[in-house]
């Protein structure tokens, strides 16, 4: 539940974010010219303008974290 004008975060959508983002970077480690890394980059594309500033931040922090 939000309150005020704070923007909501979809677990769901943050955890396909971080998803996509790993088979992002799976793809790519194996071939960028690959008809499969580029399903990926559009899933991904796909997914991020169906979401909100805060869910983008939330991925990209658990994605930072996993990496450190």
């Amino acid at each position: 539940m939000t309150t005020g004008n704070a923007p909501s975060v979809r677990p769901g959508q943050v955890a396909k974010l971080i998803g996509l983002a790993r088979a992002q970077s799976e793809a790519a480690d194996r071939d960028v010219l690959s008809v499969e890394f580029e399903q990926a980059r559009a899933a991904t594309h796909a997914a991020l303008r169906e979401s909100t500033p805060e869910e983008k931040y939330q991925a990209r922090r658990a994605l930072g974290s996993a990496t450190n």
